[in-house]
């Protein structure tokens, strides 16, 4: 009995994640009524009726949408977010997951399923942003924890490597985005770094 939305990043990919979830339900009418979609190439009428749905009816469970259902709505019953991908930007994640929990009682619960190679790029991001190429070495901090001191120069009579590795293409990500991805302590806190909230209680972190 939670309400949930479902934020696809594609039209193409809320009508292939919508007719799945049909087909796990009994043959009828009801069904369009438990899962509905939302997007915007939908009839404004259809729209409507969606978000009533969403509001009063007991019977609708899920809607399947896109970025368009992220802005200008105060759904209360909605309690759970599921976003299929990682939005372009961290404040598209925060503005959709914005969506669930607005009674201010309920817990809320929001998960990003998030494909490797999206991580892997956020790891090359990262990288590419502490690589320094110096004299024909690459020093190279750790994509996830932030160099405390510069790596010492190597000695000049040692021997130059005779071929000097080629750094790979830094991905174009959104930075807060990328930093999100790689962080591995604790979420909220990196959140609240990004976007210099005050924690609402003392982190490893902070």
């Amino acid at each position: 009995n939670r309400k949930m939305v479902i934020y696809c990043e594609t039209i193409d990919l809320c009508w292939r994640v919508v007719s799945y979830l049909w087909s796990l339900l009994p043959d009828g009418p009801e069904k369009r009524t438990r899962v509905r979609l939302y997007h915007a190439m939908c009839w404004p009428e259809e729209n409507e009726e969606t978000v009533r749905l969403i509001r009063d009816d007991p019977k609708c469970q899920v809607i399947v949408a896109t970025i368009a259902f992220a802005q200008g709505f105060n759904v209360k019953p909605l309690l759970d977010c599921i976003q299929l991908g990682v939005p372009s930007s961290l404040n598209q994640l925060v503005q959709q997951e914005g969506r669930i929990g607005r009674d201010g009682l309920s817990l809320s619960r929001c998960i990003v399923l998030a494909q490797p190679k999206v991580l892997e790029a956020a790891e090359r991001y990262m990288r590419g942003l502490y690589t320094i190429s110096l004299c024909s070495f690459e020093l190279t901090c750790d994509a996830v924890h932030f160099p405390l001191e510069m790596p010492a120069l190597p000695d000049s009579t040692v021997t130059k490597p005779s071929k000097v590795k080629k750094p790979q293409k830094v991905p174009n990500m959104d930075p807060s985005k990328a930093r999100l991805l790689v962080e591995r302590k604790c979420l909220t806190s990196r959140r609240n770094i990004l976007y210099q909230n005050p924690p609402p209680e003392q982190s490893a972190l902070d």
